[in-house]
């Protein structure tokens, strides 16, 4: 992605994935702090079964605004991920009783989210260690 998808500090845009067998497009609503992008922290916040991902991202800009976070929701329409089992597992995986991984290949989710693992994991982390005990 070569272009400026912030350009406003609060919309949305479509992602899809070429690779992905599932071919499918999901909404994604951002908020984003008006001081910049480039070394912000970045929330990823799941919308609820009752999908308002615009509104759960409206609920959220003012905090993000003033931690300086960027907040991104993914939509996972009805129409795509019709029932309970496609929106808890993003498509990747079957309903029981196979639970198994999708034999279509992954879903839309898969690569995002582990890109975003790997560029994150490069990072030395923000939190303390946590004390066991």
């Amino acid at each position: 992605m070569s272009e400026t998808l912030f350009r406003d500090s609060a919309g949305f845009f479509v992602y899809s994935d070429p690779a992905a067998q599932a071919h499918r497009a999901i909404r994604v609503f951002y908020s984003c702090p008006r001081s910049g992008v480039r070394d912000a922290p970045i929330i990823i916040a799941m919308h609820g079964i009752d999908r308002a991902a615009a509104e759960f991202r409206d609920v959220m800009a003012v905090q993000s605004a003033r931690n300086g976070q960027i907040v991104l929701v993914p939509e996972f329409d009805t129409h795509q991920f019709p029932d309970f089992y496609a929106y808890n597992f993003g498509g990747v995986r079957l309903p029981p009783p196979s639970n198994t991984v999708d034999k279509k290949g992954p879903g839309i989710t898969a690569r995002p989210i582990s890109s975003i693992n790997t560029t994150r994991s490069t990072r030395p982390s923000p939190l303390p260690p946590s004390s066991s005990g």
